[in-house]
């Protein structure tokens, strides 16, 4: 079996050309591409529920609780359930399924044959390099927002020179 080898050619598109080409190739392949994305929703769907049931649980037990605000167990559970469907979430949608929907959309533009899992599959050899960066940038990201909004790290290192006034007060 033999694939159409002949490559698109790539020339500068302008604006209506971009966006009438990606209409063109959503619309050639919605399902694909959606059954892509959805596959890593299904997989992670129902970790919110079940923290929601745990945290709520607690909270409509209330009055037979001895905990202080209903700060019990269950709604630590809970807690710590959706912190690790955000991980999972972040993980799975925003660095696997992307990935494959990327494979899968370029696979499509090279003309070559666009599937489900075979755009999983040519995202398998580059899955730790896909986890290692989104831990990268999160721990970048975080490590920037704790330099910017925790005011004795940030005005310590320098970032008082950002909000520091324009002219120099005078001195007598």
């Amino acid at each position: 079996m033999e694939t159409n080898t002949a490559l698109p050619v790539l020339k500068p598109l302008q604006m209506l050309e971009i966006l009438d080409q990606s209409i063109r190739l959503y619309r050639k392949n919605f399902m694909i591409f959606v059954g892509i994305i959805a596959i890593v929703y299904i997989l992670i769907a129902s970790l919110p529920y079940i923290s929601t049931y745990l945290m709520n649980e607690l909270m409509l037990n209330i009055q037979n609780s001895d905990y202080a605000y209903g700060l019990g167990p269950g709604h630590f559970d809970g807690m710590a359930l959706l912190l690790f469907t955000a991980f999972l979430q972040t993980i799975l949608v925003g660095g696997l399924g992307t990935t494959a929907l990327t494979r899968a959309i370029a696979d499509n533009y090279l003309n070559q044959p666009v599937g489900i899992l075979e755009a999983f599959r040519g995202v398998r050899k580059s899955w730790l390099s896909i986890v290692g960066g989104l831990f990268l940038g999160g721990v970048l990201s975080n490590g920037l927002i704790v330099w910017t909004v925790v005011p004795c790290i940030g005005w310590f290192t320098g970032n008082c020179l950002l909000f520091s006034p324009e002219k120099p007060v005078r001195q007598l």
